[in-house]
């Protein structure tokens, strides 16, 4: 993996990208985008565990989340009463 904070964002020219966030506390992300100093190195690619560094600085204007909608199309969920449900009754 060539990433250790993984963020999706957009930078400051406009472009979305994944990048490996430039920061000692990960607490302090939000503070720092706020105050316009979050910045990352921009990582290349769309699978999350194969993404390639380019070694190149972006500054972070918007984050976005990891994972796009389109990513994850099927959900599934198993709920606490899940055991009730899947009994067959006669």
């Amino acid at each position: 993996m060539s990433w250790t904070k993984l963020i999706r964002f957009v930078a400051v020219d406009g472009k979305i990208s994944f990048g490996d966030a430039i920061i000692d506390d990960a607490a302090k992300v939000l503070q720092k985008l706020e105050q316009n100093e979050l910045y990352a190195l921009e990582l290349q690619g769309s699978d999350p565990f194969a993404l390639i560094t380019t070694g190149k600085k972006l500054q972070v204007m918007h984050l976005l989340p990891i994972l796009h909608p389109s990513d994850v199309p099927i959900i599934r969920c198993i709920g606490l009463n899940y055991i009730r449900h899947s009994k067959v009754t006669y």
